[in-house]
């Protein structure tokens, strides 16, 4: 949120600026490469936020899929059964929490939490494993 606020400030300021700023050329043209680039990075969050924001319920979706398959085999660690790796079990297991964790953690930061679909982070869930 900050970052997209910060874009959209620079931009109004530059501009402003360029237009009060009636020296030379070079000024100007600072001023117009600053616009430039200020543009460029709010237009750049903008796509972001678009992007994290559509087919939310597609990766939902697919999420609820790849979790409950994971459960599934986390059952397995605690049963008898010894034809799976119980170690490959709990890699993907420890790999699906970091990334549950690093989404929720993202969503709530106030710099970056715009980037991230609330409806989508709100969804996720960690797996417990013994």
């Amino acid at each position: 949120m900050l970052i997209t606020l910060f874009f959209m400030i620079a931009t109004v300021v530059f501009g402003i600026l360029l237009e009060k700023d009636n020296s030379d050329i070079d000024r100007q043209f600072s001023w117009g490469i600053a616009i430039l680039f200020s543009v460029m990075g709010l237009s750049a969050c903008i796509i972001i936020i678009i992007i994290a924001h559509c087919a939310t319920d597609n990766k939902i979706l697919c999420n609820n899929i790849e979790y409950e398959s994971l459960s599934q085999r986390a059952e397995i660690i605690n049963s008898e059964y010894e034809d799976i790796s119980k170690s490959d079990i709990i890699k993907d297991i420890g790999e699906w929490n970091i990334k549950v964790q690093n989404e929720k953690y993202w969503s709530n930061n106030l710099f970056t939490n715009w980037f991230y679909s609330k409806k989508f982070v709100d969804n996720l869930k960690t797996i417990d494993y013994e």
